[in-house]
């Protein structure tokens, strides 16, 4: 199973490791017990029934060492000859970022398990999975020696919805988020359902922001 779900078990770990480091203070024991229980909870179970535990917007923003937002260029899957294990590579072309230091107009490769070849598929059901010419939001650890993968599998990807006449980028906003924008609104106004990709990354600088600010106290 470890072998299988190494690159989750790695963000996972990395994460943990992460989490130490930006968040500090007051804030950082409960996020670092919240990542125990996540990690006991993924490692304990089968692979039929493993899943990551559901985070909030503002803990995804918190462990992520990078937030991006683009176009995935390519998904190829290959196959590992001496493992026969199935890979896919992903390229996406970075059209904005609201953490981190990879850079817009610039492209990031990364790699997963899993994948299609012909007939042959290999699903891992906690990882997300990938499609050219799709417009994403990515939550994402950088892991040495390894490079960047998705942070907490399937909710370390967000889909944003491209209009095909008008272009336009819209991103669902999540609930967790939607009670947290409310509390900002004058009283009658409602946080909309969906939101501008540019809005929403805008949101996630803004949380960064005040959670590396807090960091410092």
């Amino acid at each position: 199973w470890c072998l299988e779900h190494y690159l989750v078990v790695l963000a996972f770990a990395m994460t943990m490791i992460v989490g130490a480091r930006v968040l500090r203070g007051r804030k950082a024991r409960a996020h670092a017990a919240a990542a125990v229980i996540a990690g006991f909870a993924l490692l304990g179970a089968s692979s039929a029934d493993a899943r990551l535990l559901f985070q909030s917007t503002e803990q995804l923003a918190a462990a992520a060492t990078d937030i991006v937002a683009g176009r995935i260029v390519s998904a190829t899957a290959r196959q590992e000859t001496r493992a026969s294990k199935i890979y896919t590579d992903i390229v996406v072309e970075i059209e904005d970022t609201a953490k981190g230091t990879l850079n817009k107009q610039s492209t990031i490769t990364f790699s997963q398990l899993g994948g299609r070849i012909g007939g042959l598929v290999l699903r891992v059901s906690e990882l997300p999975e990938f499609a050219a010419d799709e417009t994403v939001i990515l939550y994402l650890v950088y892991v040495e020696g390894q490079g960047h993968v998705v942070y907490n599998g399937l909710g370390g990807k967000t889909l944003v919805s491209v209009d095909r006449g008008t272009s336009a980028k819209t991103v669902v906003v999540p609930p967790d988020l939607t009670t947290t924008l409310q509390k900002s609104l004058p009283s009658g106004e409602v946080v909309p359902e969906k939101m501008a990709l540019s809005d929403y990354m805008s949101t996630l600088r803004s949380i960064v922001k005040a959670q590396e600010a807090a960091a410092q106290e």
